[in-house]
């Protein structure tokens, strides 16, 4: 896979390629977006065992990947477009931002020091990624993950609606809330650098969307929804993927974590 940075009049665009339906690439993202679930509901019951005191936990992981993505891929086309698809998107835009530790170019304001976790639930109303980036200086990273695979242009408008919240500081109490379950995880250094409402100063926008290769639209035209953002034009990263067959390559995705599921059961 790899990435390519360019500039454009609204924002920065980063071009993926290399998303296809080779079995060794379905097979990788199957294993991530698998392990993604697991470590979801490892969150979970750590939370339980603080609240309640439970300290065992039934897992049957092929049944916990089939509550999120389905039996079989014969579930409704309202299921697929609503909710499988989005879920999967989302879990591949992470994927994407995990790979910038090593391919620069996804995230060239500065590197990625952690991220939140995937929603289980696609309809869970929060930001679907916020990410913690620096070095001398700390910044957040919010993104929004849309899968229309015939509208991209409908995708993108959403995406950067949604991301409009964090400039009118509506996003304020999710996003330091999300810094204090970093703040365990990071150095005395970075702690310190965590004054007030730094993200203010320092942000990056992510609008990541998927559709299908055949509805593809110009995604390097001037934008008013990216255009009117906060952020320069540098920090508003627009990551679009047009996926040949989208439909097809979700199904085939779909499969591969089943079966990766069912050996670990």
């Amino acid at each position: 896979m790899t990435a390519q940075l360019s500039t454009h009049e609204s924002h920065s665009l980063i071009s993926i390629s290399g998303l296809d339906h080779r079995k060794d690439i379905l097979e990788a993202i199957a294993v991530y977006l698998v392990a993604a679930i697991a470590q979801c509901l490892d969150s979970n019951f750590q939370i339980r065992n603080a609240l309640f005191g439970e300290t065992s936990f039934n897992r049957d992981i092929h049944n916990d990947v089939t509550k999120v993505i389905g039996v079989d891929n014969t579930i409704s086309s309202d299921i697929k477009r609503d909710e499988r698809n989005p879920w999967l998107w989302e879990g591949l835009s992470h994927l994407l931002i995990n790979l910038s530790i090593s391919i620069n170019e996804i995230h060239p304001p500065q590197p990625i020091i952690m991220k939140t976790s995937i929603h289980l639930d696609v309809k869970d109303h929060g930001l679907d990624l916020i990410a913690l980036y620096g070095d001398d200086e700390l910044g957040i990273s919010t993104g929004e993950c849309k899968a229309y695979l015939e509208s991209p242009g409908r995708a993108i408008t959403d995406a950067a609606s949604r991301l409009s919240e964090v400039d009118s500081h509506s996003r304020d109490a999710e996003i330091r809330a999300t810094i204090s379950q970093f703040r365990p995880s990071l150095s005395a250094t970075d702690k310190a650098k965590l004054s007030g409402t730094f993200w203010h100063d320092e942000k990056t926008y992510l609008p990541m969307v998927c559709c299908d290769q055949g509805n593809a639209t110009s995604f390097t035209r001037n934008r008013k929804s990216l255009r009117v953002l906060g952020p320069p034009i540098d920090k508003k990263l627009l990551i679009p993927v047009s996926i040949k067959d989208a439909k097809l390559f979700f199904d085939l995705l779909s499969d591969e974590m089943r079966l990766y599921a069912l050996k670990k059961v």
